[in-house]
C-alpha cells in the first residue's frame, strides 16, 4: 500500500508541477502586458508633455513681449520662462520613461535590443459562461495542491502498515527448480 501511495502522490505532484509551468507562463505574459503598456502609456506622457512644452514656450514669448510693451513686471515673465523650463525637463524625463519601458519590454520578450509598442492592443473578454478557476493556471495550480494534501492525509495510514516483500531464497530456489 506504501508504494501505491507514493505513486499516487507522485502522479499528484507531476501535475502540480504542469500546473505550476503553465502559472509560470502566465506571469510572465502578463508581466510582458505591463511593459507593452508602459511603453504606450510613456508615449502617450511624451505627447502631454511636448504640448505643455510648447504652450509654456508660447506662453513665456508673449510674456516676453508683454513685458517689453509694459504690460507685465519682469516677475512674471521669469515665471512663465520657468515654466517653459520645467516643461522641457518633464518632456526629457519622459523620453528617459519611454526608453527604460522600450528595454524593459525588450527584455522581457528575450530580445536584443529595446521593443517598441505603438498600437493600442485589444484584449477580448472571456465568454460569460467561463468561470475563471477555469482559465487560471494559478488558480488550478492551487487547487491540484489543495488535492494533493487532502490525498497525502488520507493515504497516511499507509505510514503504519507494515511492509512486506517478497524475497526468494537461493535454497528455495534451488528446490522449486529440482521439482520441475
Amino acid at each position: 500500500p506504501q508504494h501505491w501511495a507514493e505513486w499516487a502522490h507522485a502522479i499528484d505532484n507531476r501535475k502540480i508541477a504542469a500546473l505550476s509551468r503553465d502559472d509560470v507562463d502566465r506571469r510572465v505574459a502578463i508581466a510582458v502586458a505591463h511593459a507593452y503598456l508602459a511603453v504606450i502609456v510613456q508615449r502617450r506622457v511624451i505627447d502631454v508633455d511636448v504640448n505643455a512644452r510648447d504652450t509654456a514656450k508660447a506662453h513665456a514669448a508673449f510674456a516676453d513681449q508683454q513685458y517689453a510693451g509694459g504690460t507685465v513686471n519682469r516677475l512674471d515673465a521669469a515665471r512663465a520662462g520657468q515654466q517653459w523650463h520645467t516643461a522641457e525637463a518633464q518632456v526629457s524625463d519622459a523620453l528617459v520613461g519611454l526608453m527604460t519601458a522600450q528595454e524593459a519590454l525588450g527584455v522581457l520578450v528575450a530580445g536584443d535590443r529595446p521593443i517598441d509598442a505603438v498600437e493600442t492592443p485589444i484584449f477580448p473578454l472571456p465568454a460569460s459562461g467561463e468561470h475563471p478557476e477555469q482559465l487560471r493556471a494559478d488558480i488550478l495550480a492551487q487547487l491540484m495542491r489543495r488535492d494533493a494534501a487532502r490525498h497525502l492525509v488520507r493515504d497516511s495510514w499507509t505510514d503504519y502498515m507494515p511492509n512486506l516483500t517478497g524475497e526468494r531464497s537461493e535454497e528455495h530456489t534451488s528446490e522449486l527448480q529440482s521439482h520441475h
